[in-house]
């Protein structure tokens, strides 16, 4: 789960500038951080 998910952020990094993909970046982990405290 953990390494698709790096896979898949990696693969959106290459479409955004460094500060989109910073914020993407941050917004997907507070989603997983979200997701595993349920």
């Amino acid at each position: 789960m953990a390494k698709n998910m790096l896979k898949f952020l990696s693969k959106l990094r290459l479409l955004f500038t460094p500060e989109k993909s910073l914020f993407i970046g941050l917004l997907a982990y507070i989603l997983l951080v979200d997701r595993l405290k349920k």
